[in-house]
């Protein structure tokens, strides 16, 4: 049946469920929606969701040259250009990318745990505490996913692994954060799922070994939707 598994109705419950609706990250469009619903009407008592869970990571990175490929361009320039606005646009907007573990400056948390065969939420909203590993400047978020299709059998999109198809998401912060080894970063994520789409919001509190705040940073992927003239 070629049809939005929501849409259509079987005669018996299936004994198992394979899907593969993510994206760069398990949290893309109607994703869980789908998943829960399918889960609810069609899957027998003892039936098996193939993946079984997703968990989702989360680290500051040190990446100058991604960095400049999305913001550098709008800095203030030579010629009196003023060019805030597209620069606030797209320091709000994630983007698909690569990156390798020597690019990572925090230590590396898991966000999420996605298990499907209990997940009812569409929302999600975190707080972690990264803690700084090297002296350096962190210019965004990186997230990525590992996943257990079933019992002791999956596979990781992590920068510590083997490039994957999915790639891994880079969320930038508005400014680049002075770190030294040892701060802590204090991160909140919230992502929620609006008109069958996830908007994120991200923010990053930088604070030294003796928790005094150094520097706060906040993007949402809400800003980057505004029509601004």
């Amino acid at each position: 049946i070629q049809e939005d598994s929501r849409n259509c109705s079987i005669p018996e419950p299936v004994d198992v469920i394979v899907s593969d609706l993510r994206n760069v990250l398990p949290l893309h469009g109607t994703h869980i929606e789908t998943i829960v619903d399918a889960r609810n009407r069609f899957l027998a008592p003892d039936g098996v969701l193939i993946p079984g869970s997703d968990k989702i990571f989360c680290a500051v990175i040190e990446a100058p040259d991604l960095y400049a490929r999305y913001v550098t361009p709008w800095e203030p320039n030579h010629y009196g250009l003023d060019f805030s606005t597209p620069r606030t646009l797209l320091a709000n907007q994630w983007s698909r990318v690569s990156a390798t573990h020597e690019q990572l400056i925090t230590s590396e948390a898991p966000l999420w745990e996605l298990k499907y065969d209990q997940l009812q939420a569409a929302d999600f909203n975190v707080t972690i505490c990264l803690e700084t590993t090297r002296q350096g400047q962190g210019h965004g978020l990186l997230m990525w996913f590992e996943t257990e299709l079933i019992e002791g059998v999956g596979f990781s999109t992590s920068p510590r692994g083997s490039s994957t198809g999915y790639g891994m998401c880079f969320f930038p912060f508005s400014k680049p954060l002075i770190m030294q080894r040892h701060d802590q970063v204090l991160v909140d994520v919230d992502a929620r799922l609006m008109a069958g789409k996830y908007e994120w919001s991200w923010q990053a509190t930088l604070c030294d070994g003796n928790g005094n705040k150094k520097a706060v940073t906040g993007q949402s992927t809400m800003l980057s939707n505004l029509n601004i003239y």
